[in-house]
């Protein structure tokens, strides 16, 4: 297979870019970077159109809103900034993070808001009031990524831990623990229909996932013909008391 070197557009060359995002009907990409900067682009000609001022060191995540009209992007501060898309004016901040931001995200009714944080700890946010709506708690060590499940019920968090997580938004209850990486989890992404996500690992290795364990569960006993032992259960973990596979 020839290798591509070109790129169908080049955007900046210069300080090391940390994140980047595109817009939902592609017209749109954004950057943001090593020297404090986020910026969005035309897709199409590679123009630089507006840049988001307000950090004095490096960011890392960015996200667009599903409707064009907001971006968020963190400071190495720990403080996540919530810009108006065209104009590049600051319309809101969020202070609750003790550490520097890694991941951000926005929910895809664009009304809520994710920040992971180097502080092992995600939270979720109202994004029109500025408010924090849940403190997710768990990992035991930085986070590196954070992602809505298509539906907005759900988020996935991934850490250096070696392990991605996931959270039910309504309640903050973490709902599932996947471990398996032997190194850091540096992204989780959902699939479009929300069944199935899948995580990179600094071990080298990209992993596929099922979202409900049921369906894990199906897959196990497509092969023994048993039911979970007790510590299988605790393994997996399988919170309720139904019957998995089939007894012999």
């Amino acid at each position: 297979m020839q290798e591509d070197k070109s790129g169908a557009a080049c955007f900046l060359k210069g300080a090391p870019i940390l994140g980047v995002a595109i817009s939902t009907d592609g017209n749109y990409a954004l950057t943001s970077g090593w020297d404090g900067y986020a910026k969005r682009w035309d897709t199409q000609t590679g123009e630089l159109l507006t840049t988001y001022e307000g950090c004095n060191d490096h960011r890392y995540g960015i996200a667009y809103s599903p409707d064009g009209q907001y971006v968020l992007t963190n400071c190495h501060d720990g403080v996540m900034h919530m810009y108006d898309a065209q104009s590049g004016d600051k319309l809101r901040q969020f202070t609750a993070n003790k550490e520097m931001i890694v991941g951000v995200a926005v929910s895809p009714d664009g009304r809520l808001a994710l920040s992971g944080s180097s502080d092992k700890t995600a939270h979720l946010w109202d994004v029109q009031t500025g408010q924090e709506i849940q403190l997710l708690t768990g990992h035991t060590t930085y986070l590196y990524a954070v992602a809505f499940s298509p539906d907005g019920k759900l988020a996935l968090t991934s850490s250096a831990d070696h392990k991605a997580r996931l959270w039910d938004l309504q309640t903050g209850w973490e709902l599932r623990r996947f471990t398996g990486h032997t190194g850091a989890v540096e992204r989780a992404v959902f699939s479009p229909d929300g069944k199935t996500f899948v995580t990179s690992s600094d071990d080298g290795t990209v992993r596929m996932w099922d979202v409900d364990y049921h369906d894990t569960i199906d897959y196990l006993c497509s092969n023994p013909l048993r039911d979970f032992t007790a510590e299988e259960r605790a393994q997996y973990p399988i919170m309720d008391d139904k019957p998995t596979c089939p007894k012999s």
